[in-house]
């Protein structure tokens, strides 16, 4: 198990301004992270993906880290590679 990670108020605040954000985001379009940034996705008349938004200014990064079936992580540390607790203990303020 990886320290605990503590969240500050502005990390925090953060976090329920995208889950409010979430509740009303319209199905027709998708976030995308393409090169660090995040780009807004809409599916045209000819049924193909367009970028109409990049949103530059929020750190992000793509894809999915590969499965592995211990914890969540998708590897281990001692694999010295890509390495996520996805269930960190967190410190809310």
């Amino acid at each position: 198990m990886s320290d605990p990670i503590t969240i500050t108020p502005e990390e925090a605040a953060a976090i329920r301004s995208l889950k409010r954000l979430a509740k009303k985001w319209p199905n027709s379009l998708k976030l995308f992270s393409w090169s660090g940034s995040l780009h807004v996705i809409k599916r045209n008349s000819n049924d193909i993906d367009a970028s109409i938004a990049t949103i530059s200014n929020i750190p992000s990064d793509g894809g999915d880290p590969d499965e592995s079936p211990s914890a969540g992580v998708a590897h281990s540390k001692e694999d010295d590679k890509f390495w996520i607790d996805t269930e960190p203990e967190i410190v809310w303020p």
